[in-house]
């Protein structure tokens, strides 16, 4: 073992543990040390989730006082993590700001600090204001459009086939979303500019449940007003808030 070396405990400016460091023996005085300021011969514990903060800076062998981790976004409020600081504890902060912000995102945000040319000072927390009634509605109107939305891309309707007698022989089901409409009426359209019979001219079709069919014009008509007329019903709701 080297006797003119041994270990020290640096700490920051706040009087934060920051990592060891070896210091040596003074050559003029055998029984000193040369230890740089802020540092320490009192070894600090080494608890997770805990800072070590220096008892009196003014004492270098004071020992040590446990600061826990921060455990809320809450606890930054009024707290600036300065940006050029890269201490252990500075960094380690910023890392636990960024995490506790995030799992609370809908209660806080992260806030910089900027100086008045827009340079970044300092990274703090602020509170999210709580919305006003005229911004609560809005975000209600948003998500229940959202929902109508969702409602229409699911649209299906179902059209029956009928004999020759008008009884019914066969149940298509069609998808009835708004790109499925468009193809419908484009359809109907050509057939109609065409003047083909809507009753007997057919296309191929894919069924809701993406089966292939042979339809007649005049069934994707049906199924295009039966859409159309679900649409309408959904497209309401938004606004009358019924379901």
């Amino acid at each position: 073992m080297n006797e003119s070396i041994r270990d020290a405990w640096a700490y920051d400016e706040d009087g934060f543990f920051c990592w060891p460091i070896s210091v040596q023996k003074n050559p003029r005085r055998e029984d000193s040390w040369m230890i740089p300021p802020d540092c320490t011969f009192t070894k600090p514990a080494s608890k997770d989730q805990c800072f070590y903060r220096i008892l009196d800076k003014t004492n270098n062998n004071s020992g040590w006082e446990e600061v826990p981790y921060p455990s809320s976004a809450a606890e930054f409020i009024g707290v600036e993590i300065p940006h050029q600081s890269r201490t252990p504890r500075n960094n380690e902060r910023r890392k636990i700001l960024r995490s506790l912000v995030e799992k609370e995102a809908n209660r806080y945000r992260e806030k910089q600090i900027n100086d008045e040319n827009g340079n970044l000072l300092a990274i703090t927390v602020e509170e999210i204001p709580e919305p006003t009634e005229e911004e609560k509605a809005a975000q209600l109107l948003a998500a229940a459009k959202g929902d109508r939305a969702a409602a229409v891309s699911r649209i299906v309707v179902e059209v029956e086939r009928k004999d020759e007698t008008g009884t019914t022989v066969e149940v298509l089901s069609f998808d009835g979303d708004e790109e499925a409409q468009t193809r419908m009426s484009r359809t109907i359209v050509a057939a109609q500019a065409l003047g083909v019979d809507l009753n007997t001219e057919t296309r191929t079709w894919v069924m809701s449940d993406n089966s292939i069919e042979q339809v007649t014009i005049a069934e994707l008509a049906e199924a295009l007003r039966r859409a159309g007329d679900e649409q309408t019903t959904l497209w309401t709701i938004p606004y009358t808030g019924s379901e």
